[in-house]
């Protein structure tokens, strides 16, 4: 009968010495319940349909982002051409969440290259400049670097 008494008495006392982090574990789950309502919220907003970029009139239309990168470096070159610039380069970057890339330079007169970069942008599909530069390499003559951002559309 003692062992059965004091048997008795170590399971309270284990059960009195577990009781706080019992206690501190479910006021952390409660005070957690709220982030994790917010989290939820959060994750299911991210599920709805995304709205396009740009209406579907000014993207690029294409099957895919390799298609879309072609489309546009075939009508940046067309661009150059009736401007008289000339396209150094054009080299494809990665494409992320609707938009593609296309890294450019090109050279020519200064008032080519920047009406050529002035037709671009005010034109459809929306096509943007990003990290641009614009350097001086002749008499009258300057070479812009830039990427080329156009958002693209199945």
């Amino acid at each position: 009968m003692g062992y059965l008494l004091l048997a008795g008495l170590a399971g309270i006392t284990g059960a009195l010495a577990m009781t706080p982090a019992a206690v501190g574990a479910l006021d952390a789950r409660t005070r957690a319940q709220p982030d994790l309502a917010l989290l939820e919220a959060q994750v299911e907003v991210a599920r709805q349909p995304q709205a396009p970029l740009v209406p579907p009139a000014r993207a690029l239309r294409a099957g895919d982002a390799g298609a879309a990168r072609a489309k546009l470096a075939a009508a940046f070159r067309r661009a150059a051409a009736g401007q008289g610039v000339l396209v150094e380069a054009i080299d494809a970057m990665p494409a992320t969440d609707g938009l593609v890339r296309l890294s450019v330079r090109l050279s020519g007169n200064e008032k080519a290259v920047i009406a050529l970069a002035d037709e671009i942008e005010r034109q459809d599909p929306v096509t943007r400049f990003a990290d641009w530069r614009i350097e001086a390499v002749a008499q009258g003559q300057v070479r812009l670097s830039a990427q080329m951002i156009a958002p693209w559309q199945a």
